[in-house]
């Protein structure tokens, strides 16, 4: 089920978040941020059969694009179609016809992300010299949405 994050799921967002990214991990303050004084930032949480967060989606919901600016999955639930699930819901949110796009930054390294977004017709827009500090990053985006 995916669903809105609430207070009670922070300890485990973390917990999935430094296994994901490590130093460049957000801060308990970086997802209330998101979620609490952002005007456009939102997070959901995919919960598994057993109640328990297995991943997270946190994006900006502008009118007319949306940018998705974090996502994970627990390192035990990984190939479980869990991030396919989150994209899935992400793209159904645009069936409204408000978005002309959405796009995401991503690691030119993290090759296992790239592919998965490309399953779901996100295409590389643009490379960003030394986004993630000494790393580049792509700029990806998918405007077909319908």
């Amino acid at each position: 089920m995916i669903r809105q994050m609430d207070d009670r799921d922070l300890e485990r967002i973390l917990e999935i978040e430094n296994q994901s990214f490590g130093k460049s991990a957000w801060t308990r303050e970086d997802f209330l941020h998101e979620r609490d004084v952002t005007p456009y930032g939102r997070v959901v949480v995919y919960e598994d059969t057993d109640g328990q967060v297995a991943g997270y989606l946190a994006y900006w919901d502008f009118e007319d694009r949306a940018e998705i600016t974090n996502l994970a999955v627990a390192e035990e639930k990984r190939c479980l179609g869990i991030a396919s699930a989150l994209l899935e819901w992400m793209i159904g949110l645009s069936a409204d016809g408000d978005w002309q796009n959405i796009t995401l930054e991503v690691r030119v390294g993290n090759q296992n992300a790239i592919r998965l977004y490309k399953r779901f017709g996100f295409e590389i827009w643009a490379l960003k010299k030394n986004y993630y500090g000494t790393e580049d990053g792509y700029l990806m985006g998918k405007e077909d949405l319908g």
